[in-house]
């Protein structure tokens, strides 16, 4: 099982460990994308947006950290 450790670590917030598998994040992208992403949108407008590009820069960080050639 390949294994992603979070630099930073996501410590204090409910639920998120400080390694998570690719299996993990593949999930939490595509939960993301498909249902999240567009609910902070329609339910915060701009907020939202803003809202939910921190996201998606950490996901895009994540899933860059372990596409990487060694």
């Amino acid at each position: 099982v390949a294994v992603l450790t979070l630099q930073p670590p996501l410590k204090g917030q409910a639920g998120h460990p400080d390694t998570i598998t690719v299996a993990e994040l593949l999930d939490w992208i595509e939960s993301f994308a498909t249902v999240e992403a567009p609910h902070m949108v329609e339910d915060s407008g701009r907020d939202g947006v803003l809202a939910a590009a921190d996201t998606l820069a950490r996901l895009s960080s994540m899933l860059n950290a372990i596409t990487k050639p060694a």
